[in-house]
């Protein structure tokens, strides 16, 4: 008998409990999924041994903030060149692929740029990589096309070096369909 009591009373607790919660006052964060970055890292991790074989797809981005690391946007310089960002991230892990491009006007297939990725993976371990270019890493964007009508940004990259977070040669190869959205000053 005192079992029984001891549980209708568990669970009287546990309803008056969640009884007096309401919703949330402040609203969720809301990402959009458009497009996608996604590719392949291949390599060997810090400690000399694991080999790195791991795919990502990001297609999410924070669309609140406006100018931050979140946005994919492009504008329209006097000079009529164009400069673009494209964000994607995985909201899970905390990966995030960027691209900043520039291109002379808009036929431009040939743009210059810049890349970082951010990878992690939580199994039983955790595995973080991160990489951009510069130093004496190497990278290539090929097959761009941008289209100043629908904002549009397509094409293929690769990034190679051990300039990265490992400190062991590695290889990102990937492709990225985006549109991102004209910044009207």
């Amino acid at each position: 008998m005192n079992k029984t009591k001891t549980v209708l009373a568990m669970a009287l607790c546990a309803l008056v409990f969640f009884s007096g919660c309401s919703d949330d006052d402040v609203p969720a964060i809301e990402y959009v999924e458009q497009g996608f970055v996604k590719g392949t890292i291949k390599g060997t991790a810090s400690d000399d041994k694991t080999a790195i074989d791991e795919q990502f797809s990001y297609n999410r981005y924070l669309p609140s903030s406006y100018y931050g690391p979140y946005s994919s946007l492009y504008s329209v310089n006097s000079d009529e060149s164009i400069n673009i960002q494209i964000i994607r991230q995985d909201m899970q892990t905390g990966g995030i692929m960027s691209f900043q491009l520039t291109l002379a006007n808009a036929q431009d297939t040939s743009p210059s740029y810049s890349i970082s990725l951010t990878y992690i993976k939580e199994t039983d371990k955790i595995l973080y990589f991160s990489m951009s270019t510069g130093s004496t890493n190497v990278a290539q964007i090929s097959n761009f096309s941008f289209n100043a009508s629908t904002g549009q940004v397509k094409g293929d990259y690769s990034l190679s070096g051990d300039k990265n977070s490992t400190d062991n040669t590695a290889t990102v190869t990937g492709s990225f369909d985006v549109v991102v959205k004209k910044v009207i000053q």
